[in-house]
């Protein structure tokens, strides 16, 4: 029995149905059947089958569904963004073995709601290993080694806000109370570093960013390194303070990223406009929870 690729679902030599459902579930498309009633899976979009339209629109209406709810519904566009990048990386890696998995690639979407973004850390792109690369930029799972750039965000932090230095690299916390923690490129290959540039992330996050200046709303925008500056431009509206530095990477850390102060500015900019500050972190630490430090280890 013949099967459907991702590129084929996209490319117009199916008509959606089984591989559409397949692209929606994230990387399953390789054991589709062309023949709808060999369908492997519990759930059936049964709007699809009715679609009269091209098959980008099939593409996002399936990425309408696979991108968190409240992402979806602000801006359709993105999940045709989405739906042209994982194509691309489709073909980029037909083994299927780009990181993070699916179930994680957006997770930071997942985690803040646009109307929740308070602050903007925009990374480059996923550690290039399954271990430490969990969808959040510069975050690691709980129990991995702090990697070196997060480690001097942590060095900063505790200087900036006299802090105790966090025991571990987990960042969700942070994402919980409203910091989108993005990354430039959603995708890498295994073992190999903006691999996967170009393929069309940078054009989803520009998208991201630029929805996010839409309502006005007071944030803040931490661009550290170029892959970040480069987005200054697309920053716009009012109650919107941007921190520009170096990379936190040790190659460029003493180039202007040790000393920049970004958590106290951040948490000054919200206050004046009176939201509540970010509660930053440092684990195992007795501070006073005005200047922004709560124990990361919760």
């Amino acid at each position: 029995m013949a099967h459907y690729s991702l590129q084929e679902i996209l490319c117009g030599r199916s008509g959606g149905g089984a591989g559409a459902e397949a692209l929606c579930r994230g990387g399953e498309y390789r054991n589709v059947p062309k023949h709808h009633g060999a369908q492997p899976f519990p759930r059936l979009l049964p709007s699809l089958a009715h679609i009269s339209c091209s098959r980008t629109m099939i593409a996002a209406e399936l990425f309408s569904r696979s991108l968190p709810a409240s992402w979806a519904h602000r801006c359709t566009e993105l999940a045709i963004l989405a739906a042209r990048a994982e194509a691309n990386v489709a073909l980029a890696d037909p083994d299927g073995a780009a990181i993070p998995p699916p179930s994680l690639r957006y997770r930071a979407l997942e985690m803040v709601a646009p109307a929740e973004v308070r602050v903007v850390i925009l990374g480059q792109d996923p550690y290039p290993n399954t271990e430490d690369a969990c969808g959040l930029s510069f975050s690691v799972p709980h129990g991995r080694s702090i990697p070196r750039s997060l480690r001097n965000i942590y060095k900063e932090m505790c200087d900036d806000l006299d802090c105790a230095l966090p025991r571990h690299g987990d960042l969700e916390p942070w994402a919980r109370q409203g910091v989108l923690l993005l990354n430039h490129i959603l995708t890498v290959a295994p073992g190999l570093r903006r691999s996967h540039a170009k393929l069309g992330w940078e054009e989803m996050t520009n998208r991201i960013v630029t929805l996010l200046c839409e309502d006005d709303r007071p944030r803040v925008w931490m661009l550290w390194g170029d892959d970040a500056r480069d987005k200054r431009g697309l920053i716009s509206g009012r109650n919107q303070l941007i921190i520009e530095s170096a990379h936190p990477s040790p190659l460029s850390a003493r180039k202007g990223f040790f000393g920049s102060r970004p958590f106290s500015r951040a948490n000054a900019h919200l206050i004046a406009a009176g939201l509540v500050p970010i509660m930053w972190g440092a684990a195992g630490a007795s501070v006073d929870p005005a200047q922004g430090c709560l124990p990361l280890d919760i």
